[in-house]
Formats: structure tokens, sequence, C-alpha cells
């Protein structure tokens, strides 16, 4: 999964994928973190390949779903300093 936010958000998101249940955390991670096949997810967790699939889709659903609901909030106000930091 592509992330286009900064650190607080990408903070936000990995509290949300810790909130996933066990093992649909574990496949997920792996598959899109360390980027595993689906196969080898399954024989790593002991699970068939059709349940790391509907794992990842899960995951993938809760982080879309976080990411809308995210947009959707008004952005936090900066305060302007006068300087420029760039």
């Amino acid at each position: 999964i592509a992330l286009s936010h900064g650190a607080p958000e990408l903070v936000e998101a990995g509290a949300m994928v810790r909130e996933l249940p066990l093992q649909c955390r574990r496949a997920f991670l792996l598959k899109k973190v360390y980027g595993m096949s689906q196969r080898d997810i399954a024989a790593y967790l002991g699970i068939s390949e059709s349940t790391v699939e509907k794992h990842v889709a899960k995951g993938l659903l809760r982080c879309w779903t976080y990411l809308q609901q995210y947009d959707a909030a008004p952005a936090p106000r900066r305060r302007f300093t006068g300087r420029d930091h760039g």
C-alpha cells in the first residue's frame, strides 16, 4: 500500500494495522511490507492461500477506509512564524 501522507498520518495508519486480528495483521504485513507471495505466506503461517487472500483484502479495506476518513477530516492549521524553513 502506498501512503502519500506525512509522518503523523503514517503513525496513525500503523496504529490501524496493529488493530487488525493477529493472523490478518501477519498476512497483511508479510504481503505488503515484505513482498512475500501468497503461496509463501500460506506455507509460513500454515493457512490456505485463500485465507491469505482474504486477510490481505481485509487489511487493504481497513487501510482504505481509514484513509477515506482521515482525508475527510479537516487538516490541522499550521502557525505562520514569518520564517522560511525551506
